[in-house]
């Protein structure tokens, strides 16, 4: 019998402890990489429901200066703050998702693999 899998036989918590920490690693990443993506799919739609703002508003003012044979500046602070706010939030739904924390858990696997094979291999 392999070593490793008498270890397993003679001390199961040492494989519940290993999976557990396992699982615990996941979880943590996973909820990294789902909080920036959550995070991006709220400033995409902001973004769009700003830029939707700007446009009304900004053909009401368009309108409006029409309508008046004058212009005031604060017909264009509405629509002018929501493409800002719409630039913001594309900016931010733009920036690259955190692949690197998915990352991370590949070298961790692939030395426990090894390990396991170079266990197989003892005689």
């Amino acid at each position: 019998m392999h070593p490793i899998y008498a270890a397993f036989l003679n001390r199961p918590d040492l494989l519940a402890q290993h999976l557990q920490a396992y699982g615990d690693l996941v979880q943590i990443q996973t909820r990294v990489f789902g909080r920036a993506l959550r995070l991006r799919l709220w400033a995409a739609l902001l973004a769009w429901v700003s830029a939707l703002l700007a446009l009304i508003w900004g053909g009401m003012a368009g309108m409006l200066v029409l309508l008046l044979e004058r212009q005031h500046a604060a017909l264009w602070y509405p629509p002018a703050t929501a493409l800002l706010l719409g630039l913001v939030c594309a900016v931010l739904a733009t920036r690259p998702l955190p692949m690197q924390v998915l990352r991370e858990l590949k070298p961790q696997i692939t030395d426990d693999v090894q390990a396991l094979r170079a266990v197989n291999r003892q005689p």
